[in-house]
């Protein structure tokens, strides 16, 4: 389901790209204003969310931080993996990490991940409500 999120984020950048710059106007409070200068940071954070994995990671980390232990259970993913994607995770600074005696917990660091899960997983139940509709892939991919 993640991926549909990021299907709409390159389409929306894939179609700004193509209409080219807009002069430059106040936009109203309810739009999604974006620079040009923030486009690869906001694709960047999208991509990384878009990976399933560190969407699991995340939603075990999200009520409480967590020891990399806790997280392979809650995950039901392999210890490597979980580490490679926690790495990828806090170089992002989407989680922070602290070291309590010998382990070392993770936590949601970002504020913003709790509000961007929460508004993704919403238009995603609007689209499986039908109250909503997604471009088949092959539309997406064609952009």
């Amino acid at each position: 389901m993640p991926v549909i999120a990021l299907q709409v984020a390159a389409l929306w950048i894939k179609s700004d790209s193509l209409t080219g710059p807009q002069p430059s106007r106040a936009a109203p409070e309810s739009s999604m204003p974006i620079a040009d200068t923030e486009i690869a940071d906001v694709a960047r954070l999208l991509a990384i969310l878009g990976e399933p994995s560190r969407l699991r990671i995340v939603r075990a980390v999200w009520e409480r931080p967590q020891a990399v232990n806790r997280i392979v259970e809650a995950t039901g993913l392999k210890q490597a993996n979980v580490s490679k994607q926690l790495g990828c995770l806090v170089e992002a600074g989407i989680l922070g990490r602290r070291r309590d005696g010998v382990s070392v917990i993770y936590f949601i660091a970002l504020p913003l991940v709790r509000d961007l899960c929460r508004l993704v997983c919403a238009g995603v139940r609007q689209i499986n409500d039908g109250k909503a509709r997604m471009p088949p892939n092959e539309e997406v991919q064609r952009v």
